[in-house]
């Protein structure tokens, strides 16, 4: 074979091939018609757990069109797909094909993916990794396993492990700070605040000035009432994802 380079596209070129060896040389073969296209880029990118079948730099001729595989990973949903800055319709959150084209000019072809989660904003993969072969992940974010008062999607929040009833957000009072503080073991992947309320009435609770929110250290953490005189007596903590 013979590559040919430096050909000029949507052009038609014409070829003959013959033979030759160290004594004759053979006759021409019949002509062969090649034409060249036009062809244009498409760049296919991914945002998120998931993937876009080809992806990167996609040449196509111009006039035809291109099929674009998108699938999300487990627990993980297609969220959105644009085509050339327009929407397309998700006709199926795990897995669907993109058409792109007629190819006229570059091009777009982009797909975004989260995470599934529960009606209380739970994620499927972290009550997988906490109860493996389970699927009723609605029912599962709502129960209390271990018995210790929290639901699932609560421990879920307060970074604790929802089967075991030892782990649990705890808040003591801290004897060694000088006013109202108090102890808490944190997670360096959450938020916390210090609450007060004159009373024990949810709805009374409020945040002190100057205690949070701030990420936890990891281990024993504690946050402190600096407020003269001190906000309340009563003292909560208010955990947040970041």
């Amino acid at each position: 074979s013979q590559a040919v380079t430096g050909l000029v596209a949507d052009t038609t070129y014409y070829y003959r091939v013959r033979a030759t060896n160290d004594s004759a040389v053979s006759g021409c073969s019949s002509v062969v018609e090649v034409p060249t296209h036009v062809r244009h880029d498409v760049v296919a990118v991914a945002e998120g757990r998931g993937s876009i079948a080809p992806s990167g730099v996609v040449a196509v001729v111009a006039g035809t069109s291109r099929e674009f595989a998108v699938q999300a990973d487990e627990f993980h949903h297609i969220e959105s797909v644009r085509s050339d800055g327009a929407a397309v319709p998700v006709t199926n959150v795990a897995r669907m094909t993109v058409v792109w084209g007629p190819a006229a000019a570059t091009g777009l072809v982009s797909a975004v993916f989260a995470e599934t989660r529960t009606l209380q904003d739970t994620p499927h993969w972290w009550l997988d990794a906490w109860y493996p072969g389970q699927t009723n992940f609605d029912e599962l974010a709502v129960s209390d396993e271990d018995h210790d008062g929290h639901l699932a999607w609560q421990e879920y929040v307060a970074d604790t492990d929802p089967t075991d009833s030892g782990d649990g957000l705890r808040v003591v009072p801290d004897a060694e700070v000088a006013g109202a503080a108090v102890r808490f073991v944190s997670s360096t992947n959450r938020h916390y605040t210090l609450m007060s309320a004159p009373e024990l009435d949810e709805g009374t609770w409020s945040p002190v000035p100057g205690a949070g929110p701030r990420r936890g250290i990891g281990g024993l953490d504690s946050l402190a009432d600096s407020n003269v005189p001190p906000r309340g007596w009563i003292y909560t903590i208010q955990v947040d994802l970041p």
